[in-house]
């Protein structure tokens, strides 16, 4: 081994010893302290972390991670796992694996790259995205997401207090598969199923019965840059039903992606008595809606029109 190659490794072997010692020596609790006031601070949200540790050979765990809102509802994540693919370093792509576990049961899987040379030019959009959710249960979660909704500078004075009480169970299992070219969309293809497992939609007032979704399912394909939705995909219960319909084409950048969707929407008994004159003041200028209405949702991803078309 010539003296270069020998500098050159022992270089590697001393960065690599070097990384491992601050990994496992670093200040955790001080760092655990500081990303949860910035969380919070930046999301409007309570954010604590119970406990912050490394995953080697580069990453961080997070366990019992709380959002929160004082004196509303709150959702406990069991472990949150971020690490970076070293060999991907070496090929000038950042390449980041999350893992969110839920304790016993249910997972979420997240793999994504960018590349250096994107990140410099302010292009964010990851060349792929991989995610594979098993089982992971959303009541929790969807409970807090709705309260936090209605509690958002803005809210619909008529909506947020009904978005309050709005229970949604089920698990989530899905897989999604895309390779994006947010330089040429036109090259981005790949696949998503979202589905929801023993799902249901109520109220906790009970003025809404029980609604259990026997549909709860998307599916899309994605083919030279243009992602149309499978029919049947959508949300189907007894008195609620929600449709999708449609594509979505890529474009640069991608916030100018052009929608062509159509969102056929049914409402009866007590959810049509409770959202149903919110349909009638934004999409009917005063008229009756009937038990099902269909709305069309064109233009660019930043700035969509919605209409009512029929079905």
């Amino acid at each position: 081994m010539n003296r270069a190659s020998k500098i050159t490794l022992y270089s590697f072997v001393f960065i690599l010893a070097f990384g491992f010692f601050a990994l496992i020596s670093f200040p955790y609790e001080f760092l655990k302290e500081n990303i949860s006031t910035m969380l919070s601070r930046e999301s409007g949200v309570e954010v604590s972390i119970g406990k912050m540790t490394p995953a080697l050979p580069l990453g961080f765990k997070f366990e019992d991670v709380k959002f929160g809102r004082p004196g509303g509802k709150s959702a406990v994540i069991k472990t949150i796992q971020v690490k970076a693919s070293i060999l991907r370093l070496f090929i000038g792509r950042l390449g980041v694996s999350l893992f969110v576990g839920a304790g016993k049961s249910g997972e979420m899987e997240l793999f994504t790259s960018l590349g250096f040379s994107d990140i410099i030019g302010g292009v964010f959009v990851p060349s792929s995205l991989d995610i594979k959710v098993d089982d992971f249960p959303m009541g929790d979660l969807a409970a807090f997401a709705f309260d936090h909704l209605a509690h958002m500078p803005g809210a619909n004075p008529l909506l947020a207090p009904e978005l309050k009480k709005l229970i949604l169970r089920g698990d989530l299992s899905s897989v999604i598969q895309l390779s994006l070219n947010a330089k040429d969309p036109i090259q981005s293809q790949g696949s998503l199923s979202v589905k929801f497992k023993n799902s249901s939609f109520a109220m906790d007032d009970g003025y809404i019965a029980e609604q259990i979704f026997k549909i709860a399912q998307i599916d899309a394909v994605m083919n030279r840059g243009r992602l149309d939705f499978a029919k049947g995909s959508g949300f189907q219960a007894q008195d609620i039903g929600i449709g999708f319909s449609g594509d979505v084409a890529l474009k640069n950048p991608m916030l100018r992606s052009l929608l062509n969707l159509k969102i056929p929407i049914r409402m009866e008994g007590g959810i049509k008595e409770k959202f149903g004159i919110l349909l009638e003041m934004q999409f009917l200028a005063g008229e009756r809606l009937t038990s099902e209405l269909t709305l069309q949702v064109t233009g660019p991803l930043d700035s969509p029109s919605v209409v009512p078309v029929g079905s």
